[in-house]
């Protein structure tokens, strides 16, 4: 986990893992807390037989166990079941529990397609770009809601473009910047898209360039050499320092060892 956490129950000899992050659990607290913070990331398949196996052999908590194993087959509702978890180990107070509640009953109360964005939101937010992307795909295949806010596919294209940034795939980031583009044109996505040509090297495509205002490139430009400036000083050390030189030869190698350890640690993560 990524804070303290207070332990009184007992702790896992082989912890739980939590397959969209490689989270492991270890104990009872830790199982509070990971649900309590990433809600946005659990669907019904969470609460399920592996996860009882884990309480009873694991954490000697058959009776807790016991208990959410009748709640399910009674066919609770996974709100009902996650409340049940917190209640069971004591880790939050009840006013948390009702706040906890509260956010929850707002986040179900959103359509499919938002509470599906607003969990690829969440693991961009917290490094894990890959399954960002990957939910951020499926909407390639769904035909468009209607009823969702006008920017809603634009920003599903944009933040996909900054997974593939993190990942250091530029190419697959500018494809996606364009795409966002396409979905909803504003001059602030150009501006992005503009400054993100000149930070890659990737060429805009022509029609998009001329859709730049001459005094706005140079606003632009003169914008993002003060940011890559800054950036370059704050670069100049660190194993990812090379990925920010001017010299193309350096830059690519550094980008495919940057991959390459993204890589090593997604394998380590779904091992």
């Amino acid at each position: 986990m990524s804070a303290y956490i207070l332990c009184s129950s007992p702790l896992a000899e082989h912890p739980y893992k939590i397959q969209e992050t490689g989270l492991l659990i270890y104990s009872a607290e830790e199982l509070s807390y990971y649900i309590y913070n990433n809600f946005y990331l659990i669907d019904e398949s969470f609460v399920n037989e592996e996860l009882f196996s884990f309480l009873e052999a694991e954490l000697e908590l058959a009776e807790s166990a016991g208990h959410l194993r009748r709640l399910r087959g009674e066919r609770a509702g996974l709100g009902t079941l996650l409340l049940a978890i917190l209640r069971e180990f004591h880790y939050y107070s009840e006013a948390e529990l009702k706040e906890f509640q509260l956010k929850y009953d707002a986040y179900r109360r959103q359509g499919a397609s938002s509470r599906k964005a607003q969990k690829a939101d969440f693991l961009l937010e917290h490094g894990h770009y890959l399954s960002a992307i990957q939910i951020y795909r499926q909407f390639d295949h769904v035909r468009k809601d209607t009823s969702l806010p006008k920017d809603f596919y634009m920003k599903i294209k944009q933040h996909m473009a900054v997974c593939y940034i993190h990942l250091g795939l530029l190419q697959e980031a500018m494809e996606a910047y364009l795409a966002a583009y396409q979905e909803l044109p504003s001059a602030e996505l150009l501006k992005q898209i503009y400054q993100f040509s000149c930070m890659s090297d990737i060429q805009l495509p022509s029609e998009l360039y001329r859709a730049i205002k001459p005094e706005l490139e140079s606003a632009w430009r003169g914008e993002y050499e003060e940011i890559s400036a800054q950036g370059g000083l704050l670069a100049t050390t660190g194993p990812t320092a090379a990925m920010f030189t001017k010299d193309s030869v350096r830059r690519r190698e550094a980008l495919k060892k940057h991959i390459e350890n993204i890589k090593r640690d997604y394998r380590r993560a779904i091992s």
